[in-house]
């Protein structure tokens, strides 16, 4: 019976594992199309592994980011934020001191000037926050 369950599970696992590779063919393609279509009138990314983000041009998080900064009257470069995928990119282009997640997209890493030792799901931003923002006592 043991055997048998294990058979299953692994069937199981081979059966996710092909779905998942042709969801993400089906949104790689819906993305170039969309691209495509819209051309440079639209900012259109993958944010998460199926999520499939559209939106104005110019209306990213690093607009809303300098606007915010703006009117609070913050030199973007004493500006510090986190982030972990690509909805998080236009952000961290403006901002001062751009920190990605350690799980986040290898090629967003790239852009920012920090990466966190821990995920978001293992409290990366406190523990950068602790260890190199707050003054040690």
């Amino acid at each position: 019976r043991r055997k048998q369950l294990e058979t299953e599970r692994l069937n199981l696992e081979k059966e996710k594992s092909s779905l998942d590779k042709q969801k993400e063919t089906e949104r790689l393609n819906h993305e170039k199309e969309l691209k495509e279509k819209f051309g440079d009138r639209a900012e259109i990314f993958t944010s998460k592994p199926f999520f499939l983000e559209i939106m104005p041009k110019g209306a990213g998080k690093g607009q809303a980011l300098e606007e915010l900064a703006k009117r609070l009257n913050i030199d973007l470069q004493n500006v510090m934020c986190f982030g972990d995928s690509y909805n998080d990119e236009s952000m961290m282009r403006k901002a001062g001191l751009s920190v990605c997640m350690s799980n986040g997209k290898e090629d967003l890493k790239e852009v920012c000037r920090y990466v966190t030792r821990f995920d978001n799901n293992n409290d990366g931003i406190a523990d950068f926050i602790d260890s190199f923002v707050l003054p040690v006592e």
